[in-house]
């Protein structure tokens, strides 16, 4: 098991623990907190890990129970986190259907990043994400991200609170 600590990476802790990975799919990565994350971001980190998630919010209790859990080869996940890890891990079965990874960039964009600044948080090329991009404009049969949203939007796959 690996601890990883979110405040060393940055924004770009996402891209590191994809690529890792990728590099290493039997390493069990376990995120660890020391800021006041978002439900969405620490749930984002338990499913890029493929480990677990501690926080200073946790107790004593939890973290005890994150670090076996890890160390069993089991995805750990506090209580707190269980709604959001399944929301994050969902992408509705509906058309347009989207990988992971263009629903990763999808979001990003529709934080506002650039398409230059999401390849540099999920460690990509810049043509891979403008690949994706143009995926997902295929898939929902749109040409602008303004129409992609409203789709979207209309369907479910993004949520009024994500913009």
């Amino acid at each position: 098991m690996v601890l990883v600590e979110d405040a060393f990476f940055g924004d770009r802790l996402i891209g590191k623990l994809d690529y890792y990975g990728k590099q290493y799919p039997k390493l069990q990565m376990t995120v660890f907190s020391i800021s006041d994350l978002s439900l969405n971001t620490a749930a984002s980190y338990i499913f890029w890990s493929r480990g677990g998630y501690i926080s200073l919010r946790d107790s004593d209790e939890e973290i005890k129970e994150t670090v076996e859990s890890v160390f069993n080869k089991r995805k750990a996940v506090p209580s707190y986190l269980k709604v959001s890890i399944d929301e994050y891990d969902h992408i509705p079965d509906k058309k347009p259907y989207l990988t992971h990874r263009e629903f990763e960039i999808l979001r990003y964009i529709v934080k506002g990043n650039t398409a230059k600044k999401t390849a540099y948080i999920l460690m990509l090329s810049l043509r891979t994400v403008q690949n994706h991009i143009s995926h997902i404009y295929d898939k929902f049969g749109v040409r602008k991200m303004a129409g992609v949203l409203k789709i979207a939007l209309a369907m479910g796959i993004l949520s009024d609170d994500s913009l």
